[in-house]
């Protein structure tokens, strides 16, 4: 395989290319964590979810958000995005690495990719949530600096059990 390409979508091909992406991370996290499913569905009812998608165009693009596409051989690869959080900080979303490209450090780069783009458009941080059982993107956020926190949305209250909480200040 060829080295995959990072880039902000440019056309509705690319943006449903992100959304086939997120649909496989939602079956993803479903599967990563069975006990937990009953919660993901109350977080990712199908519906919601679906709207969310055809959302994804309007939700992650500049001044607010932002997305990256990662590309190898005409095939998408992986994707990742970030969306206002409040006035000082962004929320990485939906980073995910298809099952072909995992292991070869594309979720890394999606990641630097993210981070570099918060910083240049002037964020004082980023913050970030992933699920327990999910040590691989623990383990990479960690080393990229992220610090454990306690909820920051609402919907993080008593799924500490399941959802782990990050920040990174720059």
């Amino acid at each position: 395989m060829t080295a995959p390409t990072l880039r902000p979508p440019g056309t509705g091909a690319d943006w449903d290319a992100i959304a086939d992406l997120c649909r496989d991370y939602r079956r993803f996290l479903f599967e990563a964590n069975p006990p937990a499913r009953a919660m993901l569905e109350g977080f990712y009812p199908e519906a919601a979810y679906e709207a969310l998608m055809a959302d994804l165009p309007r939700l992650h693009v500049a001044p607010e958000g932002f997305a990256l596409l990662a590309e190898a051989e005409g095939r998408a690869l992986g994707c990742g995005m970030f969306r206002r959080h409040d006035a000082a900080r962004v929320e990485i979303k939906r980073v995910y690495v298809a099952p072909e490209g995992r292991g070869t450090g594309l979720g890394r780069a999606i990641m630097e990719g993210l981070l570099a783009e918060a910083r240049a458009r002037g964020n004082a941080g980023v913050l970030l949530d992933t699920m327990h059982v999910l040590t691989p993107a623990a383990t990479l956020y960690e080393a990229l600096g992220f610090t454990r926190r306690g909820p920051y949305l609402d919907g993080h209250a008593g799924t500490e059990d399941v959802v782990r909480c990050y920040e990174l200040t720059f």
